[in-house]
């Protein structure tokens, strides 16, 4: 099995940063590398993120999008959502805190990172990232890219979560927006 290299752990960032140079590691966070050419799993890229940067967090929007489909290195802002609805008062650089409770079928646990689920991520960044966007092109084109790596089963998923779902803010809109950028996962629903 592939393990992640931390920088300073046994080697420095300029090391690293070589063997980077050299094609020998990717690097997959601002700390954390993997040799290049290792397979990239939800598992593994949780683990180069370590425990989320508050306590009572998970990984959630755009940093679990990245665990779950992500490609290349993870996202510089990373976003986490707290498990019980509470205020967070220190808040890290280069953190977004979103204040919500999450239920414990909502989050999945590697290890000491926990992750928001691949269904709740998906529905979470089309209502509070792509959902304000005014333009309709460019509110589309987030939508088409942040689907793009996503199995057709998880865009049914999110369809019938989204036909499901009553009295939520701008349901109507994730609606027309889902059978616009993908009107096969609606067949049937």
């Amino acid at each position: 099995m592939d393990t992640i290299i931390r920088t300073g752990k046994p080697l420095s960032a300029l090391q690293l940063y070589a063997l980077r140079r050299d094609g020998l590691l990717v690097q997959l966070t601002e700390t954390s590398w993997i040799r290049a050419g290792a397979v990239l799993t939800p598992k593994l890229r949780a683990a180069a993120l370590g425990a989320p940067p508050i306590h009572g967090t998970a990984f959630s929007h755009a940093a679990a999008h990245w665990v779950w489909w992500g490609s290349a290195q993870a996202p510089a802002l990373l976003d986490v959502t707290t498990l019980v609805r509470r205020r967070v008062r220190r808040v890290p650089e280069g953190t977004a805190v979103w204040e919500r409770s999450l239920g414990g079928d909502q989050y999945r646990e590697f290890g000491d990172c926990r992750v928001t689920e691949p269904l709740k991520t998906l529905f979470d960044i089309v209502v509070d990232c792509i959902l304000p966007i005014e333009d309709l092109t460019q509110r589309k084109r987030a939508a088409r890219s942040v689907l793009a790596p996503t199995a057709p089963q998880q865009r049914r998923a999110l369809a019938a979560l989204a036909e499901d779902s009553f009295r939520r803010p701008g349901v109507v809109e994730i609606r027309r927006l889902l059978r616009s950028i993908d009107p096969a996962s609606h067949a049937g629903l």
